[in-house]
């Protein structure tokens, strides 16, 4: 009897235990499932936050990194207001032209649309379309003027142009120079035959030295870096084509020249001029390949649109136009913009 109430004593205990066991495995799991639950909504609320405001970033170039750097201003200057900037046409399977895209953010009642312009009808009657539907537009860097956009943020064109001008003389003193501009045939034509117009104006302000300059321009088809690396190295392999001076007025001819003047052994017989603040432009200066380069001052670009878009919307008023800087870099500034990426880089 002794045996048999010593072996129900056991069995109750194993039980007890078992039963605690599963007490404390049900219990672990539980927070554990708690926890990501908490998780999941900290990260939905993250992921979910709701904006006051809904803009779409529309440019031809959807990978350039002047654009991307344009963008990113505007994105962070548009978060101070709980502002959404969509960067439309990014990372999509399709590649949109930006009057898809432009028709896209219609159809999406957007509140605001900042746009490279450029001179087409198709472009005009769309930017028209979206005002009538009371979404404002602004164009970026290259106007539509035949719109009824509400505003243009952008750089004087001529003023850039000069410039570019002010210093070919600079480098040409009283010396006669060929001197070679690279134009992106897929840009917008005007901008750089404004610019063109600044260059050749500031050359021939003194009409006793019209023979001295030799002044001609080259379009390139910009849609393949590697088309652009492919005209410029036929440049420079060609002895009879080597310009004194060659000014290039994109990010992707400047790299390609400078690029194509270490390769060729030309580094000190082509004064390069050129466009935009890449790390590799900036260190090329420093180490005196490329001679100078202009930046737009892309950080103004972005903060300006979502301003003047802020502005239409809290007063149905704004400028027709609004400028940004432009800084000319050369080897004695050079430091102080290296200095900059580095700090903003971090």
């Amino acid at each position: 009897m002794k045996s048999k109430n010593l072996l129900s004593n056991k069995t109750m205990v194993w039980v007890l235990v078992i039963f605690l066991m599963i007490i404390i495995v049900l219990t672990g799991t539980s927070i554990v499932y708690l926890k990501n639950s908490l998780n999941v909504k900290q990260y939905d609320t993250v992921e979910y936050k709701p904006y006051n405001k809904h803009y779409a970033f529309i440019v031809d170039d959807k990978t350039d990194t002047f654009w991307d750097a344009v963008y990113k201003s505007a994105k962070a200057e548009g978060e101070k207001y709980n502002i959404f900037l969509e960067q439309s046409g990014k990372n999509l399977a399709v590649n949109y032209t930006k009057a898809q895209l432009l028709e896209i953010a219609i159809q999406s009642k957007v509140d605001g649309v900042i746009i490279e312009g450029d001179d087409s009808k198709s472009l005009s009657d769309l930017i028209n379309t979206a005002v009538q539907k009371q979404i404002p537009v602004i164009t970026i860097l290259s106007d539509c003027t035949t719109s009824e956009r509400q505003s243009f943020v952008g750089v004087n064109s001529y003023n850039m142009g000069q410039v570019y001008g002010e210093q070919v003389l600079k480098i040409a003193k009283e010396k006669e120079m060929d001197i070679l501009v690279l134009m992106n045939s897929n840009t917008n034509n005007t901008i750089h035959n404004i610019i063109y117009a600044g260059i050749r104006d500031t050359l021939m302000k003194d009409s006793t030295k019209e023979d001295q300059y030799h002044l001609t321009a080259l379009a390139i088809n910009n849609k393949s870096t590697f088309g652009t690396e492919e005209t410029v190295r036929d440049i420079f392999m060609n002895e009879n084509s080597i310009p004194d001076i060659m000014i290039c007025l994109d990010e992707v001819s400047t790299t390609s020249a400078y690029q194509a003047a270490v390769d060729y052994n030309k580094v000190g017989e082509v004064d390069i001029i050129g466009c935009y603040t890449s790390d590799t432009i900036l260190t090329a200066i420093d180490r005196e390949v490329i001679n100078s380069t202009i930046s737009i001052d892309y950080n103004e670009l972005g903060k300006y649109c979502i301003d003047t878009l802020n502005e239409y919307n809290n007063t149905g008023h704004v400028s027709e136009y609004v400028s940004a800087n432009i800084n000319l870099i050369t080897s004695e500034n050079v430091g102080e913009y290296l200095i900059y990426d580095e700090e903003t880089t971090k």
